[in-house]
């Protein structure tokens, strides 16, 4: 059974190019857009177009250059939330961001993200829910290892770093995606679930919710949806003008501006599993 979505609002999302960061990281070119129809507005008031992204292929192809610590690959941004792979070499410099909610999924590696309260153990599945304003440090779990992670931020962005953790300060929350999934199945007779990723913290620029679904019709006032669907089964996703299929696996991202009409439907009896991101409505 297929059902419909609809996202309300207009948004435009631009791919981000080649460029270097202020804290010295390597930030990679996206290099193409989307794997179906064309993906990058004019930067002005038309809508963009649905983009679907590889993660793992993405992932595959972002390398650390040599002397440097860690590149960031942006996949998509918008003024109020962008997506990027970001690969690490031993740890991130002490940082938080001013005015975006940063969401790091684990890729790759085993690790542990510091705050001022203590650390939170990561390994691939992991989630992260690091609130604005809050001093964090991802840290692999050798000197020599690497940590790789999707990273979708909520909000306008910016960065903030620090030579070391202040005395007082806020923590956050990880999360296994799979135990969040697994603990909400949809309920008989329903055909989705969700629930809060994070439950404990709050969300100042948005809401981030684990989903399952076999098929979906709902509404989202939202200024832009970001819907990361994994560790999951067959399924389909079919836009006013353009069709994504997903052949099931844990590393496919789809972005979707607001106003576009889409249906969303697992193929056989597993469903869809994963993360939806949606941004504050403008």
């Amino acid at each position: 059974m297929r059902t419909r979505a609809l996202v309300l609002g207009v948004l435009s999302i631009a791919l981000v190019g080649c460029q270097s960061s202020d804290d010295g990281t390597s930030t990679a070119d996206s290099a193409r857009p989307g794997d179906a129809g064309p993906s990058v507005s004019d930067g002005g008031s038309s809508p963009a177009v649905p983009m679907r992204f590889d993660v793992g292929e993405r992932l595959a192809g972002t390398v650390i250059p040599e002397g440097m610590p860690s590149v960031s690959a942006p996949l998509a941004s918008t003024p109020q939330l962008s997506a990027s792979i970001v690969r690490l070499r031993n740890e991130a410099r002490i940082h938080r961001h001013p005015t975006s909610d940063e969401h790091p999924y684990v890729l790759l590696g085993t690790g542990v993200f510091l705050s001022v309260p203590g650390e939170h153990a990561v390994a691939p599945g992991s989630t992260v829910h690091v609130p604005m304003d809050t001093w964090h440090q991802p840290k692999a779990a050798a000197v020599d290892a690497e940590l790789a992670l999707l990273v979708i931020s909520l909000g306008a962005g910016g960065i903030e770093t620090g030579a070391a953790f202040p005395e007082v300060g806020d923590d956050f929350v990880a999360n296994a995606l799979d135990e969040v999934l697994d603990e909400n199945p949809i309920p008989t007779g329903a055909t989705s679930q969700s629930a809060p990723l994070h439950p404990s913290t709050g969300y100042t620029h948005g809401d981030v919710a684990a989903g399952t679904i076999t098929s979906l019709d709902a509404q989202h006032d939202a200024s832009h949806v970001i819907a990361f669907l994994g560790h999951s089964g067959p399924g389909s996703f079919t836009f006013s003008d353009v069709d994504f299929t997903h052949e099931g696996g844990p590393q496919i991202l789809i972005v979707i501006p607001a106003g576009t009409h889409f249906v969303v439907a697992a193929d056989g009896e597993e469903p869809l599993r994963g993360v939806m991101y949606r941004a504050n409505v403008l």
